[in-house]
């Protein structure tokens, strides 16, 4: 059974209807091609949330709603009636570009040689790596190894992480699938269980490629760069105190995001692909104390 989540104009996402059909009659979309895997860990996730004692865990597990760009639109005129600084961006610039990518391993792949480096930069080291790796799957890279990475100019420290995370993906160690299916709180501990995947690029997976609606990546070095810029901050906050900020932009602080990332871009003179600014976020250290 899946949840229907209506967009509310008074900031509230918590009303929804559970119906096996739309208001028109036509029964709703049912998951497809779960593989056992991917249903027993999205169950675990929901087992999880009944454990801990959360409100409404008992509800059936459901893909949560991605952003489109009818909401896009709607929420950013929200977030502008809310607060000055993101109207004077939204009367600039208009509504954000609907700034996507493909769910999958490579996407992440990608993200994870974003970390730290400029995006151009990225894109070459994907490019060339989407090139030497026919086909581009986790098996292919696992069977090639650290050995072919490094020689195609990627770091010794990301050799490992993207082996790593092919590993986990071909072994089910990590459902990308399932991640559909997961709330964000869960999703993004799934994904940080991975060595080399820390917060940033959690959050970089799950704004643009899964498109949720309430994710803001704090340690995004183009983001504070904006906040700090349209809020006339003298010196850069800490990734707590710019978490703190975007607190009051709940439940769209994706959408926010989207519009920082729009005005970053607007002011070095182009819209670029994929929403972030010359340097990528840097990634803090996880519970477990790796970096990633």
């Amino acid at each position: 059974m899946f949840v229907e989540l209506k967009f509310l104009s008074t900031w509230d996402f918590s009303s929804i209807r559970n119906e096996t059909t739309d208001k028109h009659g036509a029964a709703l979309p049912q998951p497809q091609n779960l593989t056992t895997k991917t249903r027993r860990i999205a169950k675990d996730s929901f087992a999880s949330s009944c454990l801990r004692g959360e409100q409404d865990a008992c509800a059936p597990i459901v893909k949560p709603r991605a952003i489109t760009p009818k909401i896009l639109a709607k929420a950013a005129r929200l977030l502008a009636e809310r607060d000055r600084h993101l109207a004077v961006i939204l009367e600039r610039h208009g509504t954000p570009p609907m700034w996507a990518r493909e769910p999958g391993f490579s996407t992440l792949v990608k993200i994870v040689l974003e970390q730290q480096v400029s995006l151009a930069s990225a894109r070459s080291t994907f490019e060339r790596l989407m090139a030497s790796v026919k086909p581009f799957s986790p098996g292919r890279i696992v069977r090639l190894g650290e050995t072919h990475l490094r020689s195609q100019g990627i770091t010794r420290q990301k050799s490992a992480y993207i082996k790593n995370l092919a590993q986990a993906v071909l072994d089910g160690t990590l459902s990308l699938k399932a991640l559909s299916f997961m709330n964000d709180e869960d999703a993004k501990a799934e994904l940080t269980k991975i060595v080399g995947i820390g917060p940033w690029t959690a959050d970089i997976y799950l704004l643009m490629a899964l498109r949720r609606p309430d994710i803001w990546p704090s340690s995004d070095l183009a983001l504070v760069t904006s906040l700090c810029k349209i809020r006339s901050l003298r010196e850069r906050p800490p990734a707590s105190e710019v978490a703190r900020l975007a607190e009051v932009w709940r439940p769209f602080r994706s959408v926010a995001a989207r519009m920082l990332w729009q005005y970053y871009l607007a002011g070095k003179g182009g819209q670029g692909s994929g929403g972030a600014g010359e340097q990528r976020g840097r990634e803090s250290r996880g519970a477990a104390g790796r970096r990633g």
